[in-house]
């Protein structure tokens, strides 16, 4: 299972993304104490073959309680959510939680149960993201998560041999000083080129950390922003062909 070259979680390591991302968020959204994100099992992560950075990002966001989540992954995109439960602490960002590979389980979820002609579409991902980040906005508000602000992630994905695609989506919420929320948008049209599809499935995983660290920490450096979406990632195995983004938060991304 994995690349025979695929990095271990040693203690160097961990010092040394530890020290990126401290320098890298200083300025950022998230509010995570990064002295205490090393302390996870590493063998578990070790044997599961994410980057240490990947398995931090997540860890970083979910040791900041002002910032929860839902997670909506059909076919092959169970991946992300996986990511954030092996990174610890998820109890403190997961709110809601979906995965599917039923399609008749999704038809009645996305489409009143009306059978759709393919699911790998971005019209299935639009309807993901707007059913299910109003129902994580409305869990939020009956549980008075502390004035946290929520995002949405969505995947409908399918894999093969010859090559996985999909459709990944965020809505994201931000805050500014006055306490104004905001409503943001990225939505994704991606291929993974990795023959192994277990390997599609851990990029994708990677992908969706990336996507969700970038729009809370990179948003005000586009260089940045975009680079990092392929963090750990390499660019023979997976290709992002279409990006749009959508929000006053992103509206200084311009590529």
């Amino acid at each position: 299972m994995g690349n025979e070259n695929e990095e271990k979680l040693s203690d160097e390591r961990l010092r040394e993304v530890q020290t990126e991302l401290t320098r890298d968020c200083v300025a950022g959204d998230i509010r995570a104490d990064f002295k205490t994100l090393a302390d996870f099992k590493r063998p578990v992560l070790n044997l599961m073959g994410y980057a240490c950075r990947t398995v931090l990002k997540a860890r970083a966001i979910n040791l900041d309680t002002g910032i929860v989540g839902s997670f909506s992954e059909i076919g092959a995109g169970v991946a992300i959510s996986q990511v954030f439960i092996l990174a610890g602490h998820a109890s403190q960002t997961i709110v809601e939680q979906k995965s599917m590979y039923a399609q008749q389980a999704s038809d009645w979820d996305y489409n009143q149960g009306i059978p759709l002609k393919s699911h790998v579409t971005e019209d299935k991902l639009g309807r993901m993201l707007d059913r299910d980040h109003a129902s994580a906005a409305q869990r939020q508000r009956a549980e008075a998560v502390g004035g946290a602000v929520i995002f949405t992630i969505a995947d409908t994905v399918a894999t093969h041999p010859s090559g996985g695609r999909g459709w990944l989506g965020l809505r994201f919420q931000t805050k500014d000083e006055r306490g104004k929320v905001d409503e943001n948008e990225v939505v994704s049209h991606v291929r993974m080129l990795n023959p192994d599809t277990y390997e599609q499935q851990r990029l994708l995983g990677t992908f969706g950390v990336n996507l969700i660290f970038a729009c809370y920490q990179y948003r005000d450096n586009p260089a940045r922003f975009f680079a990092s979406l392929m963090d750990d990632i390499p660019d023979n195995e997976f290709s992002i062909e279409e990006i749009r983004l959508r929000g006053e938060a992103l509206s200084g991304l311009e590529r």
